[in-house]
């Protein structure tokens, strides 16, 4: 019977139904949010993921897969977590990073940030448009790779790829940028 309900809630948010999608979000959000809170350990973090899943699931109704809808819900949450989990490690690696750079002396700072921006700039814009939109998506719109490729209709792996590459690129011209 509860399968049968399932099955008939996912069927009526793929024609678009709005009831139908209120009752998924009352049905899951406290669970889902939950399991979020449980991996990040951060309520507004877990806060976002639920909504970013829900979101994304109300953007995407017409082209759900025809699977057990708990299943998948739950798998969206997990995996938008990890993208969390994983960006955040990134900012801190590069964060802490930063902390062991001598402080420059504040005459010079809004001259070299001047410069730095517009190297910055000059080397992205370098940089093959896919690759490009990806970064700029990730890094300076903060989005996840699920939500770029969502965006870009391109799948999660060339996402991951593109970004893979345009750091790549990034890192490849800064240094030769800075030894020149």
């Amino acid at each position: 019977m509860q399968q049968a309900h399932e099955d008939w809630l996912l069927a009526e948010l793929k024609t678009g139904n709005e009831t139908a999608f209120s009752e998924i979000y009352r049905r899951y959000y406290t669970p889902l949010r939950l399991e979020a809170y449980y991996r990040l350990r951060n309520d507004a973090e877990a806060e976002d993921v639920v909504q970013d899943v829900f979101t994304s699931l109300w953007a995407r109704k017409e082209k759900l897969p025809d699977i057990a809808f708990k299943t998948y819900l739950f798998q969206a949450v997990r995996n938008r977590c990890i993208d969390k989990i994983r960006k955040n490690a990134t900012h801190h690696h590069y964060t802490e990073q930063l902390k062991d750079l001598p402080e420059p002396s504040t005459r010079y700072i809004a001259i070299e940030h001047k410069e730095l921006s517009r190297q910055l700039k000059t080397v992205i814009s370098g940089i093959p448009p896919a690759q490009r939109k990806a970064f700029e998506l990730s890094y300076l719109e903060d989005k996840s790779n699920r939500q770029i490729s969502e965006e870009l209709g391109t799948s999660l792996q060339t996402v991951k790829n593109n970004l893979t590459s345009a750091l790549k690129t990034l890192r490849n011209k800064l240094i030769n940028l800075h030894n020149a």
